[in-house]
Parts: structure tokens; sequence; C-alpha cells
């Protein structure tokens, strides 16, 4: 099925849809590349078609939600877009969550099935995924291509015509993101609000079919699910899939495909730049870096135009992708903002403390924004009432200015989160359990600036009296939650006591200051 709506002069379809017509028009042309091999959109099609057989099988359709864990890689993809050949909605999950994420997602979104992989780098996912989603009446079902009853087994692929009739506004990703609570929240997104960030991203950075594009994020966040599952099939261009990140690994898939596009979190851009084993390797085929996700230094951005890599920082978040930042700004604007705010995004700076009332321009308040691509909400209706009014405007938590030529600059944020590689991290979900180790009479986890992650987490600890707590130990204490591992406290203060403001509530803005200055 195909639509005669278009954005940004670009038609607005789903990905199976663009996937179809690729494999029936350019079936022999390389639609995407992993570190295992590579395939045609023909061949693409083929396995997702296997995989949509499996579901609909195993009694998956259109009203149902299916979650997977999985790493990047061509078999990856074909499970997301197996999906959404089925009309199913996709829930995708970090690999690096465990059994304490996984398990509240799946309460959350009651899902028919569940894909993993049986194990990867010495993780037994499938194993996990069994003790979770068995006692939950949820099929497990393995991503093994040379297994003939993992998802990608079918032997009768499904209807080889046309995909699942879903309406471009109807539900189609849940992704789960953290804030300032330690309940994560799923973001609802159709198809057509991520189409319309493709198309808007396709014209300010003028992509083509000629492009060959490189995603290192994982597709089970945003960005990662954008790049992968929806552009390169908008754009008929190749993908290159990375699916654990090194300077190596990056610069060696850039100069063997001629990759011209990527985009990422700060660490990737980093090693790019800085890590000898990049430089060994020709990256002149990349024309523009898109960095984002965590705090961009100025020399970084600098030092990227110096090695011939046009990079510029950007905005956005899970439930807006792309507020800001386009290609083609002075090495000045590209370094020292957050980019232009795109065309058909509108933005507002508020008083946090007055939300009625917007601050002059230059001045820096909570960020606001609105437009098309922004996404449809949140799964539970409470978390809707409190950041997305019924005006269309979403409160970001974010702080920042407008500067007088229309370029953003990220200030801060209100929100209470950590952003380590990329990753946001929720500071309460951390000190809820950091509070149950018996010496912890009170804790504030903070976020410290950090030359590799851009941020780590620091658990800054008052003790019971008499007692002793070694990061060590922390660590130790944590591992009985089954939370993801990097959420873990990279760093640990003991204090006597805190600053405070006069109600008695922590003042993190000073541990930060103070601890970020010892660092």
């Amino acid at each position: 099925m195909t639509s005669d709506e278009t954005f940004a002069g670009l038609r607005l379809q789903s990905p199976v849809s663009w996937l179809a017509e690729r494999a029936r028009f350019t079936p022999d042309a390389e639609a995407v590349v992993d570190a295992y091999g590579r395939a045609s959109y023909a061949q693409l099609l083929e396995r997702v078609l296997r995989v949509a057989g499996t579901l609909e099988a195993r009694g998956v359709r259109a009203a149902d939600v299916v979650a997977y864990q999985l790493q990047n890689s061509i078999d990856a993809l074909a499970v997301a877009l197996g999906v959404g050949w089925t009309g199913a909605t996709l829930c995708p999950i970090p690999p690096i969550y465990r059994e304490r994420e996984i398990a509240f997602i799946l309460d959350e979104v009651h899902p028919r099935a569940f894909v993993t992989h049986r194990a990867y780098r010495g993780r037994p996912y499938g194993e996990e995924a069994c003790d979770l989603c068995l006692p939950r009446s949820i099929d497990v079902l393995l991503a093994e291509p040379d297994d003939e009853n993992s998802v990608l087994g079918a032997t009768t692929p499904a209807r080889l015509g046309e995909p699942a009739d879903r309406s471009l506004d109807a539900r189609s990703v849940i992704l789960f993101t953290s804030g300032t609570t330690a309940i994560p929240k799923g973001v609802l997104h159709t198809d057509r609000n991520l189409m319309i960030d493709c198309a808007t991203l396709a014209a300010n950075e003028q992509l083509s079919a000629r492009d060959v594009l490189l995603v290192a994020s994982t597709i089970t966040h945003v960005s990662g699910l954008l790049y992968a599952q929806y552009l390169p099939l908008m754009l008929g261009c190749k993908l290159c899939l990375v699916d654990q990140w090194s300077a190596e690994a990056g610069a060696s898939m850039i100069e063997r495909e001629g990759c011209t596009w990527t985009g990422g979190a700060t660490p990737f851009l980093q090693s790019l730049v800085w890590d000898p084993a990049a430089r060994q390797h020709d990256l002149s085929s990349l024309r523009i870096f898109r960095c984002g996700g965590a705090e961009v230094p100025p020399t970084l951005i600098e030092a990227a135009d110096g090695a011939g890599i046009h990079a510029y920082r950007s905005y956005g978040c899970s439930e807006h992708p792309t507020v800001s930042g386009i290609a083609g700004a002075d090495l000045k604007r590209r370094a020292h903002t957050d980019g232009r705010i795109h065309a058909h995004v509108e933005v507002r700076i508020i008083d946090p403390e007055e939300p009625s009332r917007e601050v002059p321009a230059g001045t820096v308040g909570e960020i606001l924004t609105r437009g098309p691509d922004r996404s449809a909400g949140y799964l539970r209706p409470e978390h809707n009432a409190e950041a997305y009014g019924e005006d269309g405007w979403f409160r970001t938590g974010d702080l920042g200015r407008i500067e007088a030529d229309g370029y953003l600059v990220i200030a801060g944020r209100r929100k209470d989160i950590i952003i380590r590689k990329g990753e946001n991290l929720s500071a309460k979900e951390i000190e809820d359990l950091v509070i149950q180790h018996p010496a912890v009479e009170e804790v504030a986890v903070i976020g410290v600036r950090d030359s590799e992650r851009g941020e780590r987490a620091c658990a800054v600890v008052r003790l019971s009296q008499g007692a002793t707590l070694s990061l060590v130990e922390l660590s130790r204490f944590l591992d009985r939650f089954g939370m993801a591992r990097q959420k873990y406290p990279e760093q640990i203060e003991i204090v006597e006591d805190f600053p405070r403001t006069a109600a008695g509530k922590i003042k993190k803005a000073e541990l930060r200051a103070r601890y970020s200055r010892a660092t």
C-alpha cells in the first residue's frame, strides 16, 4: 500500500510499504550490511516475510504488541519490520536492560510475543526471557538464523502481497524512556510522526539514495530506530549497522562501505576524532556527523572539523525526536549552539516557576515544543497530564534559550536524569535501590562530567552512624535487583550532611558543581 501524502518532498508511508516497493523495483540493490553479512532489498523482504509468517502462525494480530530485545543486525531489522508487516505494535527493549526493567515493561504493554537472542556475549538472553515471559503467558521466540524453529525460520512466509493496511496515524511503536521518576514512561509513536522526522532530516541534510548511512546507536532507541528502520527505506539507500561500537569497528565500516552520513552520541564522535585506531582508516567519505543525546563539548566539534568531519550539535528526545540541528551552519554555531530549530517545529521558552509566562528572547527557561513529528503521547494517561498540553505543546523538562538568529542553546535540565553515553538514567530509580543498603541513611545520585561517557552516576551518601561503604560493596548489593549494570554508580562520595534548601531539600546543583570540579 502506497500513500499520496508527502512531506518535505518525500512520500509518507510505512517502512514495510517502502520495503515492498524497493524489493519490487530494485530487488538486487544492496539494502543493509552488518558485521556478519549483507542483504539486498529482495533478501531483506524474504527474511521479513519469514518473521511475519512465524508471528502470524503464533497468533499475532494487528491489535497485539510484540516486544524485542536484540543487538544491531540484519536479523534484528528483519524482526522489527516483520512486526510492522503484521500490523502489530513494536516495543523495543534496550539490550542493556535486565530483569527489573524488562519485567516492568512487560507488565505495562502485555505483549503477545517477545523476541530475543538465545545468548549474546556471554549473557543468556533466551533463558532470562523465558523466566520472565512464561509466567506471564508471553511467547518467547528466538532470532537465530541457523535454527529452523526460530522466528526467522518459518517455512511458510507471510502473505506475499501488501503488508497490513495500517493507518499512518495508528500506534506503531512504544518506546520506554526514563525521566524524573523511577517509573519508565512508554512513549507512543506513529509511522506518520517518525516518517515526518526522517523526511525533514533528509531535506535538511540533502540525503538521497546515493548516500550510505552508518548506524551504531542501538535500534531499540529512538535515534537508532529512525536511522535504521525508517530513513534508509524512505531514501532507498544502503544502511550499515554496527552492533558494538569501537573506533576500529566504526572507522573500518566507514572505510570499507564508503559511509557518508551518521548520527550518534558524543562518545562515537570522540573516538572517530581522537582514538588512534580510527586514524588508521580513511574516513574521507563521511561528510556529516549529527551529534546529540549527551553533552557535546565545543572543542569536539572544532576537532572534528579539523579532521574533515562536518559535525554539528542537535537536540531532541524520545517524545520529540528532532527539534533542532541542521548541517551547513558555520563552525561557531555548530560548536556553540544546538542548532537551528527545524522549520516545522515550534519552540517556546517559559518560566519554569510560572508556566503561563514566556521569558524574553535570549533568556534561559524551560523548553516547550510542538510539531507534526512530535510523539502521540504516553502510554499512561497520568503521564500525559503532566507533560502534554491540550494545545499540543510538550514540556521537555530541559532548560535552554533561543538566540536572536533562531539557534537553540541547551542550558541544562529540570529532569533529574544522568545522560551516560547517550543513555538517559533516572537518578530516582538508582536512589530507590541504593537507599535500601543497610549502611545508607540518605543518598543523592547525581551526574558528574566524564570525558568518555559524557556523565557518570555518582552516589553521594550519608551513612548510618559507624557504617562504612565502598563502591565495590555498593555494586555487589545492587546486583540483587537485576538492574542494568550501566546504571550502577561509578563514583561514591561520603558526606556528613547535604547542602539543603530552607525546606530541607537536597541541593543537587551544588553537589554536581562540587564533584564535577573534583574530577
